[in-house]
């Protein structure tokens, strides 16, 4: 049997600005990998050639990227697999006093949905990360006609085996805190953290990449005394980190389901999350929930997620549900069935 080759179409930031698209995509080629199927991942239109059995495009909110990459593909007359790692990215933006430059990415995301559109009706099979990510899409575009496969995302094992000893040495944080391990962007909501927790004894520790400039600014500056920004961590890093936190919170406006939901779990943190998205499909009754559009709601579900147990369940369910392994099974299989039809 000759080897099966896949051609990656991404963002063509995939690897310069990482983001959890960009786990997912390098995680999932390694593991088709290892099942013995060949990979290549593109980012330059000019470089594609058409020596593939099936194109798999990821990721339709950067649009600009995709629908070109898209385009491309249909012409090839290739079969297309599509990994949407789509949410509705305009609805936070309308339910908030949005600053003119969201209310420029609404404008935009409402005038490119037409393109989104085409790319979902022109793959013979989309990929969404969770059901309730099917249904959204469903929602969002009536009447589309499109067959689906859930592949869900994943962790690395090596986030269960993190040292809260080397965190506390290295970084010099001592006693209970709460985590929050995501780019720092208005979508992540750290504000509405800091300020659901001002005036508690809660301290908190920030890590992520800095996003939105002036957000990044005024995130900086509410920071008081009790709370910490690391920056970007390296993964050994952020498992240790994950081993000393005794709370998780990832309040964003919408996360599907949130890679640092799943990493934190692993590690075995009790989670704050929010009610917008996927995480529910996820984490079921072992997480705490929270509006992040109403801060009782954040501070609330922190102090109950603090005085909680461990969630050993979510622990064993993320070791055995949500593996690289896994997803490249799932990948595999999904890609048989579409070019044996």
């Amino acid at each position: 049997m000759s080897t099966l080759k896949v051609l990656f179409l991404s963002r063509s930031t995939l690897t310069t600005v990482p983001a959890g698209d960009t786990v997912q995509v390098l995680n999932t080629k390694k593991a088709l990998e290892r099942l013995g199927v060949s990979v290549k991942l593109e980012l330059q239109p000019n470089r594609w050639s058409k020596s593939y059995d099936l194109i798999h495009i990821f990721n339709t909110i950067p649009i600009q990227d995709i629908y070109p990459a898209y385009l491309w593909a249909k012409d090839s007359g290739l079969p297309i697999v599509v990994s949407p790692i789509y949410w509705d990215a305009a609805g936070w933006v309308q339910e908030i006093a949005a600053e003119p430059g969201e209310l420029k990415r609404l404008a935009w995301w409402e005038a490119t949905q037409y393109q989104r559109r085409e790319v979902f009706t022109g793959a013979e099979l989309l990929l969404p990360n969770a059901y309730l990510e099917a249904k959204q899409i469903q929602k969002d575009f009536p009447g589309l006609q499109v067959k689906y496969q859930v592949v869900p995302n994943a962790t690395e094992p090596a986030f269960a085996s993190g040292s809260a000893a080397r965190f506390r040495r290295r970084y010099k944080i001592y006693g209970d805190f709460i985590f929050c391990s995501a780019r720092v962007d208005p979508r992540k909501n750290q504000l509405a953290l800091i300020q659901a927790l001002a005036g508690t004894s809660f301290q908190l520790v920030f890590a992520g990449t800095p996003g939105d400039a002036a957000y990044f600014r005024r995130f900086k500056a509410s920071l008081g005394e009790k709370n910490h920004y690391l920056g970007p961590l390296k993964p050994s890093d952020l498992a240790d980190a994950y081993a000393a936190a005794r709370v998780h919170a990832l309040v964003s406006w919408y996360d599907t389901p949130g890679l640092a939901n799943l990493e934190a779990g692993l590690a075995g943190c009790r989670l704050v999350t929010t009610n917008r998205g996927t995480a529910q499909e996820y984490l079921g009754s072992e997480a705490f929930y929270c509006d992040p559009n109403n801060l009782e709601s954040i501070g609330t579900a922190v102090v109950q997620a603090y005085g909680s147990s461990v969630p050993k369940g979510l622990r064993t369910k993320i070791a055995q549900e949500y593996t690289w392994g896994r997803v490249g099974d799932l990948t595999l299989t999904a890609y048989h069935q579409i070019l044996n039809d």
